[in-house]
């Protein structure tokens, strides 16, 4: 199995784990499901930084980023908190998915050899997300980026939400 589709299928097995019902409208997506579909072009037509920070630019709880980040990294458990975090961004509602996929993104940008570091108060987390789309990907590194992310979205699109 390639080291692409084993950190999605990761992803999604971690999600599922949560237990959610997507909610909302039938009809639609989940909003992380959504966010999953259209982060990848996004990132390939504008490049990472400007794709970055338009998703920053709809979080509304940064918390909920550092939250899912680090579940999904294996550094918290999946434990009430992390849970309402995980079922707010698979609602399906416009706004949701933007923190959750934003976790995503930063769950792949360790996995291309990128730091990454998000704590604290939403003040903190924000200002490490900024720092976070100041740098510059190699672009060796931002193909294996646009990999990681391509996987997780044929997983996000197969989940039975």
């Amino acid at each position: 199995m390639s080291d692409f589709v084993g950190f999605a299928a990761d992803v999604g097995t971690k999600l599922i784990a949560a237990g959610c019902q997507g909610g909302g409208s039938s009809n639609s997506k989940p909003g992380i499901v959504r966010r999953a579909v259209d982060f990848p072009s996004l990132m390939i037509s504008l490049g990472f930084q400007p794709a970055f920070t338009f998703f920053l630019s709809k979080v509304e709880r940064f918390s909920a980023v550092s939250a899912i980040y680090s579940y999904l990294t294996g550094k918290a458990k999946l434990d009430d908190g992390v849970k309402a975090a995980i079922c707010d961004e698979l609602r399906r509602s416009e706004g949701a998915g933007y923190a959750g996929y934003v976790a995503i993104i930063l769950y792949a940008l360790s996995r291309v050899g990128e730091s990454v570091s998000v704590g604290g108060n939403e003040e903190e987390i924000y200002k490490s997300l900024l720092g976070i789309a100041l740098k510059e990907l190699a672009l060796a590194k931002e193909r294996l980026l646009s990999e990681y992310l391509l996987e997780v979205k044929k997983v996000l699109e197969a989940m039975p939400l």
